[in-house]
């Protein structure tokens, strides 16, 4: 019905059911027939509904005549409901909660009076073009308080966003909000340590309420006189220090210097004092007198020449390292000795040259002494190729069309006199050549090569370049080796490696040799997740002294390889000029090296574990360019585990941290003292150790949980990436020092 605001006339008194019959127009009093609903003289509706029943009642009457309500108070109500919505949409509107207000005034677009219906369709356009610009304004206040805290100025950025109506406020406006209102309030409590500064306080946590404060106000500027003279104190004193010889005081003193207020003079002082601590730990934690020592020593003793103490520890390991240059002993000299208690929890030292294999050439005794421990992966190769490794499983496909060859003694019978170990890693090429001297009972290491690839081939961008770069390796080792492989005398072991082979330690009840075939086909396929028909497996009992005639118990070796991966490896290595008679796993012949090495003394030292009543284990880590193999050796057991950290995650680190190319890094990884800045290097090797160190503690401990019946009493470790300096040192830390 059409709303009317105005009251009817007052003495309007007829009686209703006369005007229902007898109606005229209210608005030009025409009078009308009791059947019109509109004046037939101007077409006004006669009758609107009651506002209350809903019954029709004729438009100038006060009262219903059905249901007696008073039309007056029921309009006068509904001009007050109007003129109140009217008000909280204005007041919503200043706070600029605009959706709000528009949808409260959604209802009153029903009201039948037009007047009301325009006001009310005014408003709501006002309503939304105000609230475009609001959005306009809000993204604006957005982008330049942003600006503000960036900046610094957060009372700025504060008072910005408090101009802007609450409504407005998106998510991101109230989160910068809270950061520079809780801003402002840290900066109100730290404002205290200025006072602690000044009375002479030089506790740490006062220094460091200082710094925290000029973080979050630079241009705060008593904070920044309190610390312009803080550090002309923190300097002077380091300087006191360091004319005293310690060094590492006066460093902790620098480290207090607020960097708002450091000077190219005060960074140069604590860079050269980082240096020099840096260096001296390294020196103090040096496990042997490698090449390395006396260049450190000397870099040290050039940056405080005036330290006596420091230019006699340099001569000392000059002294040291050129003795042992002329001695024929292939164990590097110790320097520090291992700590009682390291955080490993066994000892852990660096696999040296070989003591049981021989050494009569001149030539391969310098490659052994330039690269100790990265030829022990290559020896164990040949040495399972002349018949003397303790696990003698091979990998090659079976040309017999056998399952199996027998699980006992070696592919072939014959006896050799001499035989090569390839061992082609991603990084470079390792080989060594046996000889057996039956003579004097011994196995002598003829011939050693260490040839690095052009490029490591996880850089390289297809096959193609990979293939390419390891044919020019071999080239070079053709070039250098006759290998003229008499198929009677002579044979060729090559590796495989060990993150493309699975191994599993098994045992099964007493079997005859005729029942092993079927029997280790049927827990291959239980403890592989592919077919036995797609894999080249191997089985072997990891005790010596097995006879094949007989029946045999004991724990069980399962190797396995894709047939896939083996055909590749074989391919590649066809490719280049060598077709193996041997193929096995590089952490398998790591493991024969090793018990071949120490055959004669034990493996390992059954007094270490004590009383316990277990079985002593060692484990070797294999450092290699793209993996760390952890190989546990024990007498009823092989564990192998491998981690994705290597040499190539080192030098990496060096190419990002010292903005190097990667031949520079390499040269650094090697040589620590090519680098401008040590203390750079191991900035950016540390971390890498830490994470090396605890996957070999991951690693032990879950060898330990898998067989509680073993205890490691020792740690070796050898490949190439294991002599990148200061690892070794990180790896014996005392078990204090970790914690």
């Amino acid at each position: 019905m059409k709303l009317h605001l105005e009251s009817p006339a007052e003495d309007d008194t007829s009686d209703t059911a006369v005007d229902l019959k007898t109606p005229s127009c209210h608005n030009c009093r025409h009078a009308c027939t009791e059947k019109d609903k509109f004046c037939t003289n101007c077409g006004s509706p006669l009758f609107e509904s009651c506002l209350n029943c809903n019954e029709p009642v004729r438009i100038g009457r006060a009262f219903c005549g059905i249901c007696g309500t008073k039309t007056t108070d029921v309009l006068a109500e509904q001009k007050r409901h109007i003129e109140d919505t009217f008000q909280k949409v204005k007041e919503l509107s200043i706070q600029g909660e605009y959706t709000e207000a528009i949808d409260l005034l959604k209802p009153l677009k029903d009201v039948k009076d037009t007047a009301v219906r325009d006001r009310v369709v005014e408003t709501i356009r006002n309503l939304a073009r105000d609230y475009q610009k609001g959005t306009a304004r809000a993204e604006e206040v957005l982008v330049r308080a942003e600006a503000y805290i960036e900046n610094r100025q957060h009372q700025q950025a504060c008072a910005l966003i408090e101009t802007l109506p609450v409504g407005l406020h998106s998510e991101a406006i109230e989160q910068l909000h809270k950061v520079a209102s809780d801003t402002l309030a840290e900066i109100d409590e730290l404002e205290s340590c200025i006072k602690q500064v000044n009375k002479g306080s030089l506790s740490p946590a006062a220094v460091q309420d200082l710094q925290k404060l000029l973080t979050l106000a630079p241009n705060h500027s008593r904070a920044r006189e309190e610390a312009v003279r803080l550090s002309k104190r923190l300097s002077a004193a380091a300087k006191k220090f360091m004319q005293q010889g310690r060094y590492s005081e006066a460093l902790r003193f620098l480290t207090f210097v607020p960097e708002a207020v450091l000077t190219s003079e005060i960074e140069e002082f604590r860079s050269h004092l980082t240096e020099i601590v840096r260096l001296m730990d390294d020196l103090a934690n040096a496990p042997h007198v490698d090449e390395i020592l006396p260049l450190l020593a000397a870099r040290l003793a050039g940056l405080i020449p005036e330290d006596q103490r420091v230019a006699q520890l340099a001569a000392k390991a000059k002294q040291r390292r050129e003795k042992f240059q002329g001695d024929t002993s292939l164990d590097m000299p110790v320097w520090k000795p291992a700590p009682k208690q390291p955080a490993l929890g066994c000892p852990i030292d660096l696999l040296c040259g070989p003591r049981r294999l021989k050494i009569e050439n001149k030539t391969v005794l310098e490659r052994m002494c330039a690269h100790p421990g990265c030829f022990a992966v290559a020896s164990g190769l040949a040495l399972q190729g002349l018949g003397k490794s303790s696990i003698a499983v091979d990998l090659l496909p079976d040309k017999s069309g056998k399952l199996l060859r027998r699980w006992t003694g070696h592919s072939r019978a014959r006896k050799v006199r001499a035989a090569w170990g390839i061992d082609l890693g991603p990084s470079s090429l390792k080989a060594v050549r046996l000889e057996l001297d039956d003579k004097n009972d011994h196995v002598v290491i003829d011939r050693c090569e260490l040839l690095e690839h052009a490029k490591p081939l996880a850089m390289t961008v297809d096959a193609a370049e990979q293939l390419h770069c390891v044919r020019e390796t071999m080239e070079r080792f053709f070039q250098g080796n006759e290998l003229v492989f008499e198929r009677g005398n002579e044979r060729v072991c090559a590796g495989l490696l060990s993150r493309h082979v699975l191994y599993r330690n098994v045992k099964i009840p007493p079997l005859k040799p005729s029942q092993m075939a079927g029997a280790m086909a049927l827990e291959a396929r239980q403890q592989f997740p592919l077919a036995p028909e797609e894999l080249n497996w191997r089985y072997q009992y990891i005790q010596s002294g097995q006879d094949s005639k007989s029946i045999a118990e004991g724990p069980i070796l399962l190797v396995a390889a894709k047939t896939v991966t083996v055909q590749q490896r074989l391919d590649l290595l066809k490719e280049v000029g060598v077709e193996p008679d041997i193929l096995q796993s590089d952490s398998l012949a790591l493991h024969n090296y090793f018990s071949f090495e120490n055959e004669s003394t034990g493996t390992p030292d059954v007094s270490q574990v004590g009383d316990s009543g277990k079985i002593p284990a060692v484990a070797l880590v294999d450092v290699g360019s793209n993996a760390t193999n952890l190989v546990v050796s024990s007498a009823d057991s092989i564990w192998i585990n491998s981690t994705s950290i290597g040499g190539d995650r080192f030098t990496k680190a060096l190419v990002g941290q010292l903005n190097l190319t990667n031949s520079q890094a390499e040269q650094v990884k090697r040589n620590p003292t090519k680098a401008a800045k040590l203390h750079t290097v191991y900035e950016a090797l540390d971390p890498l150790f830490e994470e090396l160190a605890a996957d070999i503690e991951r690693s032990l401990v879950l060898f330990t949980n898998s067989h509680p019946n073993n205890k490691v009493v020792r740690i070796v470790g050898c490949g190439g990436g294991f002599l990148t300096h200061g690892l070794l040192a990180r790896l014996r830390a005392e078990h204090s020092e970790k914690n």
